[in-house]
């Protein structure tokens, strides 16, 4: 489960990410046999968002691109990538770890 920052009085905010996680890892289970992958990839702060947390919080120094994001999914979607099921990708910089 990812600790990020999340606005005062927004608890919905704070559970969407592990329910999402959890979901990820449950339909893996249930469509692998299937022949069916599912993965998640939760983007960090991006250079584009509307709210960014202090940049000395993020390990990398530096906010990601929606290009990095991409990458991640293409990886993913890639044939080569079949047997990796049930996992999420934090691209974040080390930010959601």
């Amino acid at each position: 489960m990812a600790v990020v920052f999340h606005p005062a009085g927004r608890p919905a905010l704070a559970l969407a990410p592990p329910a999402a996680e959890m979901i990820t890892r449950t339909l893996a289970v249930t469509e692998a046999p299937h022949g069916i992958t599912v993965n998640g990839v939760s983007p960090g702060t991006l250079d584009n968002s509307e709210r960014k947390p202090p940049l000395e919080r993020i390990p990398a120094g530096r906010f990601g691109t929606a290009e990095e994001v991409a990458r991640a999914v293409l990886f993913l979607a890639d044939p080569a990538s079949g047997y990796i099921t049930g996992t999420n990708i934090k691209v974040s910089g080390g930010y959601l770890i």
